[in-house]
């Protein structure tokens, strides 16, 4: 009897860790705003994350999927929680061989609010400042 029961804790636990580590499906939709100071520019969006969030037993959870600003800006991103919010950074090398920031993201753990940062949207848009933000910031705030 014992063995039967030891038999089935170690099952439920096996079962428990496999339902923990599968990966949850994410699809974030949200509308947000472009933004830039130096013009006065600001512009609707929308913002939406696409991927798999990947829990780790002994890790912090890590985000892999498709980030879309406007379906027209496309991004691969592996968005990593830090303990209090998500976050990833895109970087290249410049010509001198120094790294050039090209995009910063960051969430909110339930994804409800994003900060992004992407140099595209800036040469898009002949700026140097624009971010977006989703949901919109108001002005002033």
């Amino acid at each position: 009897m014992k063995k039967l029961i030891f038999l089935a804790v170690v099952v439920l636990l096996i079962a428990a860790g496999v339902l923990y580590h599968t990966p949850r499906e994410i699809r974030q939709e949200l509308q947000g705003a472009i933004y830039s100071e130096q013009k006065n520019f600001e512009r609707a969006s929308k913002v939406v994350l696409t991927g798999k969030e990947y829990p780790n037993l002994l890790g912090k959870p890590v985000i892999k999927g498709t980030l879309s600003i406007d379906e027209q800006f496309i991004y691969p991103v592996t968005l990593k929680f830090d303990g209090s919010m998500y976050s990833y950074t895109m970087t290249e090398w410049g010509e001198d061989k120094s790294p050039i920031t090209t995009a910063n993201i960051t969430a909110s753990r339930d994804l409800t609010r994003f900060s992004i940062y992407l140099q595209d949207i800036n040469e898009h848009y002949g700026l140097s400042d624009a971010w977006v933000t989703a949901p919109p910031v108001l002005r002033g705030e």
